[in-house]
């Protein structure tokens, strides 16, 4: 294009014509400022772009100059930002399509009231449930733990656990294919947990029965289907999780408190992955010669908050974690798991709004009076005297 630069009192024969990289980046910059000032007005005004039309001649001319960087760059900008309005109208139009329907079928809004109920103070020891399966319950003030930056309860991972079986159900992902073993089964709160020594410490009879207590934590046909177990596990209220792949006989670790208490962390894993390789050659038929492999994830993000944010963590790095390997166990991903599951220090508060916003649109509040008459109406397993 040909540029014609206004001089105010000489003859249009005499108008100077500049096609300079100067000129182009500083009409660049202009553009933007133009830009910004009239995404602020409500109104729009024409004579606000007068100075930049009077000074465009937008005759089309034969250049031989060769091509200037400034354009170039300026023309990349222009095709990153419309491609990012682009992006951002699909996201938004894919958000609503999801909220709206499901399976063509109207369906409610995002559950509002349990967002706003379990905030309330009195709400703290009402009991709420998850929609689809009633047997799947915590407090309320489980669920506000996740904005108060208190440490997590087993209650409130058993819900997240429940809360993405249920979403993979909706990826039409088969239900068996992700285990996750029940967090009370690793968690020293409690001193009489036989899994607070190594199982060769402990007699033949518990070790059976804590391994009928893994199998009762299995979903659907685990022995056929199941491909990734996800073990969590709670060392003095800081929580971590082990993934064990089927094809592969190994023990990844992922903590986000390693700087601070990584030897105890590692050897509360350890132990686990002990428990789990017995069970794993019980009930998998696993090599029972075989040596598994641990190993830590260096790269897992560490946490900074002096609460501890380990719960927080672990349910974001499981999250991570599915959505990578959901899809043909993460095959047709452009990018490795370890750039997946790292997020910055400043996606946490996001990430934490987030997670209770998952978690709480899929519970509702229920009245266990009402719930135990509902059940007694139909078996009577109840009998009032």
């Amino acid at each position: 294009m040909k540029t014609s630069l206004l001089n105010v009192g000489n003859p249009p024969s005499n108008s100077i014509f500049v096609s300079s990289p100067d000129f182009w980046a500083s009409a660049a910059a202009f553009a933007d400022a133009l830009e910004n000032s009239l995404c602020s007005k409500n109104v729009f005004k024409g004579e606000d772009i007068s100075d930049v039309v009077r000074r465009i001649d937008f005759s089309p001319t034969i250049s031989t100059a060769p091509k200037s960087p400034f354009v170039s760059s300026m023309i990349k900008r222009v095709k990153n930002r419309n491609s990012e309005k682009i992006a951002k109208k699909k996201q938004k139009e894919r958000e609503l399509h999801l909220i709206t329907t499901n399976n063509g079928q109207l369906v409610p809004k995002l559950n509002e009231e349990t967002k706003c109920l379990v905030m309330k103070p009195e709400s703290k020891s009402l009991s709420f449930y998850l929609i689809t399966n009633d047997s799947v319950t915590c407090f309320g003030q489980h669920l506000n733990d996740i904005l108060q930056h208190k440490p997590y309860d087993v209650m409130l991972v058993n819900v997240f656990f429940s809360v993405l079986r249920a979403e993979l159900i909706e990826k039409c992902v088969h239900e068996s294919k992700f285990q996750f073993v029940n967090p009370e089964l690793f968690d020293n709160e409690y001193s009489d947990r036989t899994t607070q020594v190594v199982p060769d410490l402990v007699n033949y009879r518990n070790v059976k029965i804590h391994n009928s207590m893994v199998t009762a934590s299995m979903n659907g046909d685990f022995k056929r289907h199941g491909r990734f177990f996800v073990i969590s596990m709670r060392t003095m209220t800081h929580w971590h999780f082990l993934v064990w792949p089927r094809s592969e006989n190994k023990y990844t670790h992922y903590d986000s408190n390693r700087e601070i208490r990584g030897a105890v962390n590692d050897g509360a894993a350890k132990r686990t992955a002990l428990w789990m390789t017995k069970w794993f050659q019980e009930f998998l038929f696993i090599d029972r010669h075989s040596e598994p492999e641990f190993i830590d994830c260096m790269t897992y993000p560490q946490e900074i908050n002096s609460k501890l944010d380990g719960g927080l963590y672990m349910l974001q790095g499981i999250s991570c974690l599915i959505d990578y390997l959901h899809i043909e166990d993460g095959v047709f991903n452009n990018i490795s798991l370890e750039a997946q599951m790292l997020w910055k220090k400043t996606d946490v508060p996001k990430i934490r709004n987030c997670m209770f916003r998952r978690l709480s649109e899929r519970m509702e509040y229920g009245d266990w009076t009402a719930k135990m008459e509902n059940s007694n109406r139909g078996n009577k397993r109840f009998k009032r005297r």
